[in-house]
Order: structure tokens, then sequence, then C-alpha cells
């Protein structure tokens, strides 16, 4: 299974029909639809992805009319001691490349992702869409996270962008 995010982003770009038919008929992914928006997630039972197209999994958006991609906010991220792959790649890139790596610890919160379809801007979570449809509680946090993107109104609202941000508080 790949791992470097270039060569997923160019495995996706080149089979994007084929790899979102397979996150879509995956029993293992979580899958809302939202009008003609469809977003995945893993499932509970899928802790760590055994099939390459789950890394792409984490919140994805698309359109199943078309096989578009909407929204693609990250593919699968390990921690250090998941995969020996993650450690290997990391000590090949410090040998050949001049980068600077800062490992510091992240304070928990959800994700955000911000993205336009149809002239609409919507936010996300990895598993839910903002929507009419939401729970009371889901409307709420949904509140919270547009008091937040207000503060981004001065960006472009052009097509073909995800803007993710954290929302961290005491309700998540």
């Amino acid at each position: 299974m790949e791992f470097t995010t270039d060569k997923l982003i160019a495995k996706l770009n080149a089979n994007r029909v084929e790899i979102l038919k397979k996150i879509d008929t995956d029993p293992l992914l979580t899958k809302r639809t939202y009008g003609d928006l469809t977003i995945a997630n893993a499932s509970k039972q899928l802790f760590t992805p055994v099939e390459e197209h789950q890394l792409y999994a984490k919140g994805i958006v698309y359109n199943k009319n078309t096989w578009q991609i909407i929204s693609l906010p990250f593919l699968k991220m390990y921690n250090l001691h998941e995969k020996k792959e993650i450690l290997a790649t990391i000590e090949v890139l410090k040998e050949t490349q001049d980068i600077y790596f800062n490992l510091s610890e992240k304070a928990d919160g959800t994700l955000i992702q911000r993205f336009v379809y149809n002239n609409r801007v919507y936010l996300a979570t990895r598993g839910i869409i903002e929507d009419e449809s939401n729970t009371p509680d889901q409307a709420k946090f949904f509140t919270m996270a547009r008091q937040c993107d207000r503060k981004l109104s001065y960006l472009d609202e052009g097509q073909n962008q995800t803007l993710l941000f954290e929302l961290v508080g005491p309700e998540n």
C-alpha cells in the first residue's frame, strides 16, 4: 500500500472514478448523502485502512452522479509508531532533502472543512455536512463553526479549494 501523499494524489487523479466507486461501495466506510453530495469516512469497524482507497476516506466529499471530487480535506495520516514505512520515508527525506521536522503536540478538536459547491459555502466534519437535516446538537456545533468561518470571509470563495481549520473548545 502506498503512503506517500504526492503518489496517492497522482493515483487519485489518474483513477478517480474507480477509486470513488470503491469508496462508495466499501461496507467499512460510512457514507452520508446530502442532495447530490456524498461524504465518506472510516466506520468504527475500520480503525486502520486495509485497502488503499480507504486512505482517501477521511471526509472526502464527492458527487456520486458525476464521480467528481468536491472536497478532499486529508488523506489518512499515521502516528509515527503506527507504520514502519512512515519512519523509513522520514529518514530518506531527512537524508536527501533540506527539511526541518518539528513534531509538536496538537490540541485535539474537530477538523472543519470549508468548500464551495454550486456557489454555496459548505462546512463539514469528516462525517457530516452542514445541512437542514442536522440534529439540534449538530446544528449547535455548526453554528460555532460558522462563527469561526466568518473570520475567513476575506478568502476567495472560488471552486476547487478546501480550507481546513480545527474547532477546539469544551464542546468537542
